[in-house]
């Protein structure tokens, strides 16, 4: 398939794919596209082609265990970059009984969802399970009223 569509024609080919054809209105997809024989016939293909690799699973199993995956690699990938049994050790070595991981400092929205998710924690314990770990969340009420809110994951070791 060649890579030829504008990004309208893209966005066309998206709401078609994720829609199905019949459940775009003409007038959306005519507003998007000048071609639309063009983007319909790949949006078709898109829909008729089936996702590699998963049997006789249903589109909703594929698609979470695709997501699951796509965590499951990422998070591999960050905790060999955080280097954090190395990290704990040098704050017990500091004489600190616990370590956190402040979310709400984080910069990248992307990298907030990932530390926010459950499935996160759940690896975390996986990897280091003498340690008790948990994702903490607070909504506090600072002067004049405003409320900011404060997500970490905290590692504790103390008895």
């Amino acid at each position: 398939m060649k890579n030829d569509l504008t990004r309208d024609e893209w966005i066309a080919v998206g709401l078609a794919f994720f829609y199905g054809l019949d459940n775009v209105p003409k007038n959306l997809m005519d507003h998007y596209v000048n071609g639309r024989k063009k983007v319909m016939k790949i949006a078709e293909q898109l829909i008729d082609e089936p996702i590699k690799g998963f049997g006789s699973q249903s589109l909703k199993e594929q698609l979470q265990q695709k997501q699951k995956d796509s965590h499951r690699i990422w998070f591999e990938r960050w905790y060999e970059s955080e280097h954090l049994e190395k990290e704990l050790e040098i704050a017990a070595l500091q004489n600190y009984s616990g370590y956190n991981i402040n979310i709400s400092n984080e910069h990248d929205a992307y990298l907030k969802r990932r530390l926010r998710d459950p499935r996160t924690i759940e690896m975390l314990r996986e990897k280091i399970p003498s340690i008790n770990i948990t994702y903490e969340k607070r909504n506090v009420t600072g002067l004049f009223g405003t409320t900011s809110t404060y997500e970490k994951i905290l590692f504790d070791w103390s008895d």
